[in-house]
């Protein structure tokens, strides 16, 4: 039998995280008889295969079965926002929904909890958290309380550029007003001498018509 098929909890295999073998053993005697034995058997996780161990398995509120690391980060976040798990119960949608909308959330969750900020220079990160982001959206009514969380770590880089220039800019432009200030006050310094200059060359100065005559100051 496939290995995953045997592990998905609806073919009905595993119960409580056990599978029951009941095994028939012949005894090679006068007395033959068969017995019959129970065996609990718990199969381990191969992570080569990409197998998930049963141990790792925990139901979310009668929900569905997911990995327990994720469930934790589901119930922290149920915790602040009830409606994140009451609103999916209300639709009434199937185990297997359930199971892949709360895994996606999971998901989400884990990586926004385990990546860091330098993680986001990688295009491969940024494209996996908008996959993540664009499927939950999908599967949930309200993310509002997350969404900010989701588009602030997929545009850091792009906005600390943004930031970074306009900081450029705003340098540049202040040592452009400071220089302007310093050639206004030379101006107004200039201004000031040329008034001066002014006034003294406008004393005793008279306007006159220009047809007037020059006259040498006898009246005829």
């Amino acid at each position: 039998m496939d290995i995953d098929k045997f592990l998905y909890f609806d073919n009905g295999f595993l119960v409580n995280e056990t599978c029951i073998i009941v095994a028939e053993v012949y005894l090679n005697d006068n007395n033959a008889s068969f017995d019959t034995k129970l065996v609990n058997f718990k199969p381990m996780s191969n992570s080569s295969n990409g197998i998930i161990s049963p141990y790792s398995i925990k139901r979310l509120r009668g929900l569905c079965k997911m990995e327990k690391d994720y469930v934790k980060l589901v119930e922290k976040s149920r915790s602040k926002y009830p409606s994140l798990i009451e609103s999916h119960r209300k639709r009434k949608r199937s185990q297997r929904f359930n199971q892949l909308s709360f895994t996606t959330l999971g998901k989400l969750l884990h990586f926004l909890k385990t990546k860091k900020v330098k993680d986001m220079k990688s295009d491969h990160a940024r494209v996996e958290l908008q996959d993540l982001w664009e499927e939950a959206e999908i599967r949930f009514d309200d993310l509002s309380w997350l969404e900010p969380h989701v588009k602030s770590a997929l545009t850091y880089f792009e906005n600390a550029a943004k930031v970074k220039k306009l900081k450029a800019n705003v340098v540049d432009l202040e040592e452009k007003a400071k220089t302007l200030k310093a050639e206004v006050i030379s101006i107004d310094a200039d201004l000031k001498t040329t008034k001066k200059e002014l006034a003294k060359a406008e004393e005793g100065f008279v306007a006159r018509d220009l047809d007037d005559r020059l006259g040498y100051g006898i009246i005829p």
